[in-house]
């Protein structure tokens, strides 16, 4: 949980390099056990199409991103909305991050479904 507080307190001052910093540190010991390609894609096109949308993002080496929305309530909604659609995301309320929402990374199929979903949501 100090972790959690910690990253939080550096994103709500703005400070992205610092939290991007602090996550890569923290899953150096993760990172050797990600599949290459599954990163890739993950860097590749989730933050290219979120930073689109104007979706702000916590820089991650996993399987998952996880999006950071402007309050509570739209992220809320955004994960009832995306569960509506058979879009299986996981509202970070119950780990105290409740503006922040994580996304499994997927297939190019199930990833594309997914972007398309959340900017009709979103529009």
């Amino acid at each position: 949980m100090e972790h959690i507080t910690f990253i939080l307190t550096l994103e709500s001052n703005g400070n992205i390099k610092a939290v991007e910093t602090f996550i890569k540190d923290l899953s150096v010991p993760y990172t050797s056990q990600c599949d290459e390609p599954n990163t890739k894609s993950f860097e590749w096109y989730f933050n290219k199409e979120l930073n689109s949308l104007g979706i702000k993002t916590i820089p991650s080496v996993a399987n998952f991103i996880t999006t950071v929305w402007d309050n509570e309530e739209q992220a809320e909604k955004i994960t009832t909305n995306l569960l509506k659609k058979g879009i299986v995301v996981r509202n970070l309320h119950p780990f105290g991050w409740s503006k922040c929402i994580r996304i499994s990374i997927g297939t190019d199929n199930e990833n594309q479904k997914m972007i398309s979903t959340l900017k009709g949501l979103i529009s």
